[in-house]
Order: C-alpha cells, then sequence, then structure tokens
C-alpha cells in the first residue's frame, strides 16, 4: 500500500526530456501542498466558522482547479498545468488582496509567490508578465481605494495580522524556494549522472573503436601477405548483387585489374558464365551459415580465363552480412593433375603392351596392338612401325592400324 501511494504522488518522468522532467517535479510539489493546505483550509472552515458555505464553496472550486492542473500535468501537458495554477494563485491573492484591505493589507505582498511560481514554471517571461499583471491589479485597487469603492476589510488591519500576513508570505517563499532548489539539485544530479553515464559509453565506443582499428590493422596486414584473392563480399547490398567492398592487392594482380576497379562491382564480373550461373544457389547457402568449398573458373582483364579454388563463409562485419571468399589460382595444380592422368594412362598402355607381348608369339599381332595403344594414347589419325633392316632399308612394313584397329595396308 505505502508502495502504491509512493507511485501516486511520485512526479511523472519523460523520458529524453530533462527539462520537462525538472518542472514536473517543481510542479507536482507546489500542486500537492496547495491541495493539503486547502484540505485544510476547508476543514478548518467546516470546524470553526458558523456558515462556512461561501468559503468552503470558494476553497472547492480552488481544489478541484488544483486537480484539474495535477491531472493535465500527469498526461504531459506540464506548461499548460503550471499556466494553469499560476493564474489559480493569482486569482487567490487578487481575491484575498481586495477582502482584507487591499493595498494596506498583508495579503497584497503575497503576489510575490504567484511572480516566483510563473518564473519557476513558466520561464522568466511569464515572470514578467505576471508581475506586470500585479502591478496592474495593485494600481487598480489604489484608484478603487482613492474612489471609495473599496469594500471594508474581512479581518481588520492589526499588527498581528499583518505579521501573520507577511509570515505566512515568507513560509510560502521558503517552501516555494525549496521545492525549486531541490528541483534544480535534482535536475543538476541527473545531469551529472548523465554526463557519467555519456563519459562511460565515450570511453567504451573509443575502446570499441581501437579494437576495431587494431583488428582492421592486422586483418589488412595478414591479407596483403597472403599469395591468394581475398574477397569481402556484401551479401545483403540493395542495388549490386555480391558487391565487393574489400579485395586485397593479390586480388588485383591475380586479375590484372587495379583495386579502384574492382572495388564497387558484383564478383559476377570476375567469373565465367557457369560459375555466374551459380551465385543465386551459392549466396543462399552462405546466408544458410554453410562454409562453400567449390571450383570454378575466373577471368582477368585481357580475356584468358584461369580455373580457381573458392572458399567462402558469411561474417557479421558491422551490422552486415558479409562473406570472406579465398579465391586460389589452381592453374598449375590443373596442369599437375593432366600430366599425371597422362602418365597413368602411359604406365597403363605399356602395362597392356607387355601383356600384349607375353601373350602372342605373332609379329603381326603384336605390332597391330602396340600400333593400336600408341595411336590412342596420341589421338592419331593412324599410327604405323615400320621394319628397318641393318641397312636402313624397308624391306617389310606391317602393323598400321586405324584408329578403329583396321589394317591400312599389309
Amino acid at each position: 500500500m505505502p508502495d502504491k501511494i509512493r507511485r501516486l504522488l511520485a512526479p511523472p518522468v519523460f523520458e529524453n526530456d530533462e527539462e520537462k522532467t525538472r518542472i514536473a517535479g517543481l510542479l507536482n510539489a507546489v500542486l500537492l501542498t496547495s491541495l493539503a493546505i486547502t484540505m485544510i483550509v476547508i476543514i478548518g472552515l467546516l470546524l470553526t466558522v458558523p456558515d462556512p458555505e461561501a468559503g468552503v464553496m470558494a476553497n472547492s472550486v480552488f481544489l478541484l482547479m488544483d486537480l484539474g492542473a495535477l491531472f493535465l500535468m500527469r498526461k504531459g501537458y506540464v506548461r499548460l498545468a503550471g499556466g494553469l495554477l499560476s493564474c489559480l494563485l493569482g486569482l487567490f491573492f487578487l481575491l484575498l488582496t481586495w477582502g482584507s484591505g487591499g493595498l494596506l493589507g498583508p495579503a497584497f505582498s503575497c503576489f510575490t509567490i504567484v511572480i516566483l511560481v510563473a518564473s519557476l514554471l513558466l520561464g522568466g517571461n511569464a515572470g514578467v508578465i505576471f508581475a506586470g499583471l500585479g502591478i496592474g491589479a495593485g494600481l487598480g485597487m489604489l484608484h478603487a481605494d482613492l474612489k471609495g469603492f473599496m469594500p471594508p476589510p474581512v479581518v481588520p488591519i492589526t499588527l498581528p495580522s499583518t505579521w501573520i500576513g507577511v509570515s505566512t508570505n515568507f513560509i510560502l517563499t521558503a517552501v516555494l524556494l525549496y521545492f525549486a532548489t531541490r528541483s534544480l539539485n535534482d535536475a543538476l544530479e541527473r545531469a551529472r549522472r548523465h554526463e557519467r553515464d555519456l563519459l562511460a559509453e565515450i570511453a567504451r565506443r573509443q575502446r570499441a573503436e581501437e579494437k576495431l582499428h587494431k583488428s582492421e590493422a592486422l586483418f589488412r596486414a595478414i591479407s596483403e601477405q597472403i599469395p591468394d584473392s581475398l574477397f569481402l563480399l556484401a551479401l545483403d547490398d540493395p542495388d549490386v548483387h555480391v558487391k565487393i567492398i574489400y579485395a586485397n592487392e593479390a586480388a588485383s594482380a591475380m586479375h590484372g585489374y587495379p583495386l579502384e576497379e574492382i572495388l564497387g562491382r558484383s564478383i559476377a564480373f570476375l567469373n565465367d558464365s557457369v560459375t555466374t550461373e551459380k551465385m543465386p544457389e551459392r549466396v543462399e547457402r552462405l546466408l544458410a551459415g554453410e562454409t562453400l568449398v567449390f571450383e570454378g573458373v575466373h577471368r582477368r582483364k585481357d580475356g584468358t580465363v584461369f580455373p580457381v579454388e573458392v572458399t567462402s563463409r558469411m561474417i557479421d562485419y558491422g551490422g552486415r552480412k558479409v562473406a570472406v571468399a579465398l579465391d586460389r589460382d589452381i592453374s598449375e595444380r590443373k596442369r599437375a593433375e593432366e600430366a599425371l592422368r597422362l602418365k597413368v594412362e602411359q604406365l597403363d598402355a605399356l602395362n597392356r603392351a607387355s601383356r600384349a607381348v607375353t601373350a602372342s608369339l605373332e609379329l603381326n599381332q603384336v605390332l597391330a596392338e602396340i600400333v593400336s595403344l600408341a595411336s590412342e594414347m596420341a589421338a592419331a589419325d593412324y599410327a604405323s612401325v615400320v621394319l628397318v633392316d641393318e641397312f636402313g632399308r624397308w624391306p617389310a612394313v606391317d602393323g598400321q592400324r586405324s584408329p578403329a584397329g583396321r589394317p591400312l595396308f599389309a
């Protein structure tokens, strides 16, 4: 229960608006104090005055106006509520001055409370306006008093009544300044807290930026030393599909393009048509978190093509979806694989020829098998074996075969 009452009486807090929160805190304190005083006055009238109806009615109106200002403040209309309270207090002290002897009564000096409230809640201009209104009201009462229009004071003007009025003015001024000072101190404390948080956030961001700069420097140092092409590819760029946002010097040397002609373009301009056709499917797999290793074909600036092995994975790069792609020129590996394949075929052919020689003693049959294997290995249209004697003459020619194995001539 106490927590609910505390929350009900607490002033509203407006995020990202320190000044509005400060004024609302001060206004809340003044309104709650005014409500409490008005209720005490009503109770006092009911208990002490024989015919309290008029006084109770007037104070009830003030009570409702206080509640209305409190409602407006909690709805966010802080300046409107402050204006309503200032007008309410001005009207109250004006009527009190009119009924307590005019300018000679102690109530007129309490109009300074209205000026202070207006200045604190609405700004210095509002204080000047209410000061002008107080001066005008005083001149009006002076004129009315000189013309004999002022009613007799409800309470006779005596030294005790003057002391009570002035003391009340002192008390109200002190209470108001107390709330104003506390409001300012709270605002200063919030500002200091905000400053500390801001400095801490700035320090954290500076540390993060320093760490990022070090990471970027390390990344660039490593990327410029590796012999393979390294690309950072933006997968979420709305204008360029798979946009190159970083490439190392090896990528420039490998493809024959200056870096300024590579950056900002789609990686597709370096691919052959087959590799480009497979890009959408590979991008989907990267976005799904897969690590891809595949072979493709790249094109140099001079138009020549070469095989590459690509290793790629998506990373989060400053909130963007970026793929890191390492492209290796595998031309030498492909040539070595081709040479190995030919060597294996040659060995297989020699093995088959060896089996043919050992399987038959017929010279023509052996020569025909050798010629067939030789034409197959050389991808020739035809092949022949020529036998010469010790004088270099060709006494016999046999074993000539077409690719199909048919004798070309006997």
